[in-house]
């Protein structure tokens, strides 16, 4: 049911079996709303609970009667439900935090002013300047986080620290927007969501805030293997590098149906091995150099010369880097040499197509 005065703010809770931890993160929102006299609604979006979590909500609605419970049929992921909630709510500003009120709604104060001040999405952050974590996390969350950090950076680059922390707040024609086109369900959809912002051109603040690590997350091994393939797919970077892969095989193929074409078919370069060679290389290169201009970085302005140049150069050196990388892979760590080609073949195509995107082509 709706609320009859149109709210200031919504404040959409995902929650899965969050019977245990939810009370207090509300019991919170209601002081909270009662000393600023606030308009607003609260939307806890029960993701297919089992433990009663949505009868557990209900059961507050008399001493807060703004709440609402948006149930979903089943688990279907944190992204999904944080769609639903703020798709449903009508606040003219939109908040989503966690259950578990690892940051608390008073740090709302730290990002409102912002809005006012024209951003159209802030974020609160535990990685920049200014911000407090009172109780970290274990070591080895910490380790999998800066490194799941440094690899969101590398492939979808967004200008934001802390992408992940549950404290966001979207004016309500942004939030319509973004969420409207959301596809990822899952614990990535922060990523997808900022992605949207930055192709929409929004305006994007990060700001500092207090946060208190809970121990009994949520988040297992099984949801970071779909963080990681969610970040592939969303990476435009991890795209071309797929493609710059397949372009090498097409490169192979061309380089040898033009081998087999002058030694078995043309037979005026039988017996001239580095002629054909030569030949079958220079026109292969040439291939892979269009189809990759073309294709893998969709670089449309006129050819120069200088950048047929950097290929060659850089696919040269790719010869010396993958003999390089064999010989120590197999003659310093012992490696098997099959293992060894593979690893060889892994670091020339980082080495190739790094060098492409930001050297050849100048991305």
């Amino acid at each position: 049911m709706s609320p009859k005065i149109n709210p200031t703010l919504s404040i959409i809770i995902p929650a899965f079996n969050e019977i245990k931890r939810i009370g207090k993160t509300l019991a919170s929102i209601r002081a909270y709303v009662r000393d600023k006299r606030l308009a607003c609604e609260v939307i806890v979006v029960d993701d297919g609970s089992t433990d009663g979590t949505s009868d557990f909500v209900e059961g507050l609605i008399a001493d807060m009667p703004y709440l609402r419970v948006l149930r979903l049929p089943k688990n279907d992921g944190k992204g999904a439900a944080v769609k639903a909630g703020m798709l449903l709510a009508v606040g003219q500003q939109r908040l989503f935090m966690d259950a578990d009120s690892s940051t608390d709604i008073r740090e709302f104060d730290k990002l409102v002013p912002y809005v006012a001040q024209g951003f159209d999405v802030v974020v609160g952050s535990r990685r920049i300047e200014g911000a407090v974590i009172k109780t970290p996390q274990h070591m080895i969350r910490e380790v999998l986080g800066g490194m799941f950090r440094t690899l969101t950076r590398a492939l979808v680059p967004l200008g934001i620290y802390d992408t992940q922390n549950g404290f966001k707040l979207f004016s309500a024609q942004v939030a319509q927007e973004i969420f409207g086109a959301l596809e990822t369900k899952g614990w990535s959809f922060d990523i997808e969501a900022l992605l949207l912002a930055r192709n929409l051109n929004y305006c994007v603040k990060e700001v500092p805030i207090i946060w208190v690590n809970d121990n009994q997350s949520r988040l297992r091994w099984t949801h970071m293997i779909r963080m990681f393939l969610d970040i592939l797919r969303l990476s435009q970077t991890a795209k071309q590098f797929l493609k710059f892969c397949l372009v090498g095989v097409l490169n192979t193929v061309v380089d040898f149906g033009i081998y087999y074409a002058l030694t078995r078919g043309l037979w005026t370069f039988q017996d001239s091995i580095l002629v054909y060679k030569a030949l079958s290389y220079l026109v292969a290169t040439v291939c892979s150099f269009m189809v990759n201009r073309y294709w893998t970085f969709a670089k449309m302005a006129p050819i120069h010369y200088g950048e047929l140049l950097r290929f060659y150069a850089t696919v040269g050196l790719g010869i010396f880097v993958n003999v390089g990388v064999q010989y120590v892979a197999v003659v310093i760590f012992s490696l098997h040499d099959l293992v060894g080609v593979l690893v060889a073949a892994a670091a020339t195509a980082i080495w190739g197509f790094s060098f492409a995107k930001f050297f050849v082509f100048k991305e």
